[in-house]
């Protein structure tokens, strides 16, 4: 038996385009769940609605919770975070603000390895680390979601000033020069070839 990439996870995630649809799922689970023997906590279950046309509609599935497993209902909730990417009922406007901050926490904690440009490691250095131990946090889950313009633009920006600020150049940089002497692609280039 060839199992190329073995992986144990305690979270998942079921879609479906209907209520009854969903309840159908849940059902399926909670079936080979009692019959495997493991428990499907109904207070870590969570159900997130998405393409809800009215408040009313929302506010409905929020008080009366039609979805069950095992006799308990399961709540609605507006907003989670599935491995690592948090979603609310509208999309994904939030993302993308958050993996810039979690790049800039993550450039912050590398300060002190010597990551700050013109006196500190060298520059091919500098950009190993980058790419090795910023880029991945940032980039993390961005390559399945499909991001806005405005969203792409806010994570380049946040790119191009990390790079000025390793090789130790001004603002008024050209751009290709920045790629051109790091060796790191432009932001949607990396999220496209992930």
């Amino acid at each position: 038996t060839n199992i190329c990439s073995p992986t144990c996870t305690n979270d998942m995630l079921i879609l479906a385009t209907s209520m009854l649809g969903l309840q159908i799922l849940l059902n399926i689970i909670t079936h080979y769940a009692n019959q495997e023997h493991y428990v499907i906590h109904p207070e870590k279950s969570l159900i997130m609605p998405f393409n809800i046309k009215s408040a009313a509609q929302l506010d409905y599935l929020i008080q009366k919770k039609p979805w069950e497993i095992n006799g308990s209902k399961l709540p609605v909730i507006l907003e989670m975070t599935h491995i690592g990417i948090l979603r609310n009922h509208t999309g994904i406007d939030p993302t993308i603000e958050n993996r810039i901050s979690l790049g800039r926490a993550t450039l912050y904690s590398l300060i002190g390895a010597g990551l700050h440009g013109l006196n500190g490691l060298p520059v091919p250095t500098s950009c190993h680390i980058y790419k090795t131990y910023v880029l991945p946090r940032v980039t993390y889950g961005l390559e399945c979601l499909k991001l806005r313009k405005d969203q792409i633009t806010a994570a380049e920006i946040f790119h191009r000033s990390t790079l000025r600020a390793l090789l130790g150049l001004p603002d008024r940089t050209a751009i290709p020069a920045l790629h051109i002497l790091t060796g790191i692609l432009p932001f949607e280039s990396l999220i496209r070839n992930l």
